[in-house]
């Protein structure tokens, strides 16, 4: 659009005229678009920068016309419809691909401000990015109210990411998939180190992005960066998840963070209402324990045993076990924290309700009755029920700048 300004002016540091540079910026902005339509994003549903990301698409929306403007609004509806699915009880509870700290509190991330403007009952935050919405044209689809209450049993795909789905009216279930990809699996292909490809273009742009903040090819053994992988969420402001640190303590300024990212990525499956997780730290990694978000101040119950925790709250449960042994540990946060100091540890997160199980008693033999096992020789995780986890380390070179 500024290049239409000063079509004929010569821009000294680009080496060429404003019509020029439309012509560029017009490749690659529908690159960009074309790419997100086909595949997703990459940073997908992150509660801090999907908000910059939809300001500025909007611009695009609101002063251009024709085919872009199309595209835009198509991208914007994206969003949105994602996020929507992601709602439970009015926050986004979802699996990130970049995320910070955060990510305790789904009903505190900015994406929120974008959820409060489609529905006022849903808890409300500000976002600066999202003034731009007081002039714009963009209408919000009167269908994302009724996604936002709808259950969901779903797989989609983000990126090179597959993402699972699992939301009733009492509790919600989701993470990533993170198992060996096979050859003939469909992604999208990093070409940074191609011959001849050209630096300018947007599939240099993208592969060379991978190697800075992470990837959405989710494989165990693979270092990871500052992507969110699995979530059980039982109120707008009460959920659990696990992750492995890229620091000791919560004041660390890496990335990965203490509680957003993972230093190295476990294998993960689900089944409906089940996680299972396996991680295998190397010998070389400085951070040789794992941790589970479990806030029991939150919880209208809760039980505490060396290989099982269980929360109530409402009408919803939770429970996690671990082959290992959980260790409370207390930092920034008090009584939310459970450490497992394995380098081979598996997990397993399980969601219930009252329509199941009428009190927690019932729940806690419900879960104990799944008989879940760790082979650890094997690196094979089952329970009595169909849950079979298997960890095969895999290695994505892609991720480095060499």
């Amino acid at each position: 659009m500024a290049g239409e300004l000063y079509p004929e002016d010569y821009f000294v540091r680009a080496k060429c005229t404003g019509l020029e540079l439309r012509e560029k910026a017009s490749v690659k902005i529908n690159d960009w678009l074309d790419d997100v339509l086909e595949y997703g994003f990459e940073e997908f549903q992150s509660g801090g920068y999907t908000p910059i990301t939809f300001a500025g698409v909007l611009n695009l929306y609101d002063f251009y016309e024709g085919e872009l403007k199309e595209k835009s609004r198509k991208v914007l509806d994206k969003i949105m419809i994602y996020l929507a699915m992601h709602t439970f009880k009015g926050s986004v509870i979802s699996p990130q691909g970049r995320v910070y700290r955060e990510v305790l509190y789904p009903c505190r991330q900015s994406v929120q401000n974008m959820l409060f403007m489609v529905n006022e009952k849903t808890p409300y935050f500000f976002s600066e990015w999202l003034s731009v919405m007081a002039t714009s044209s963009y209408t919000f689809s009167k269908d994302l109210v009724d996604i936002m209450e709808k259950e969901q049993d779903v797989s989609y795909r983000m990126g090179n990411a597959t993402i699972q789905l699992y939301k009733t009216e009492d509790y919600i279930v989701t993470s990533v998939a993170s198992e060996k990809m096979s050859e003939d699996q469909i992604v999208w292909k990093n070409v940074r180190e191609n011959v001849g490809i050209d630096h300018n273009s947007h599939e240099y742009c993208k592969s060379l992005n991978e190697c800075f903040h992470g990837t959405t090819r989710f494989e165990p053994g693979v270092y990871g960066y500052q992507q969110h992988m699995n979530y059980i969420g039982i109120d707008n402001d009460t959920v659990v998840f696990i992750n492995h640190p890229g620091g000791t303590c919560d004041a660390t300024t890496m990335r990965p963070g203490y509680w957003f990212g993972n230093g190295i990525m476990p294998a993960i499956s689900q089944k409906k209402n089940q996680i299972a997780m396996i991680y295998q730290i190397p010998k070389e990694y400085p951070i040789a324990f794992t941790h589970v978000y479990f806030p029991t101040p939150k919880f209208e119950e809760f039980e505490i045993e060396d290989s099982w925790l269980f929360g109530k709250k409402g009408n919803s449960y939770v429970g996690i076990w671990t082959s290992g042994t959980f260790v409370p540990h207390n930092d920034q946060l008090f009584d939310c924290e459970f450490r497992v100091y394995e380098e081979k540890v598996a997990y397993l997160l399980i969601a219930g309700d009252k329509k199941e199980y009428k009190e927690l008693p019932e729940f806690i033999a419900g879960c104990k009755s799944l008989i879940p096992s760790y082979d650890k020789g094997r690196s094979q995780l089952k329970t009595k029920e169909g849950i079979q986890q298997q960890y095969v380390a895999c290695e994505n070179k892609t991720q480095y700048v060499r």
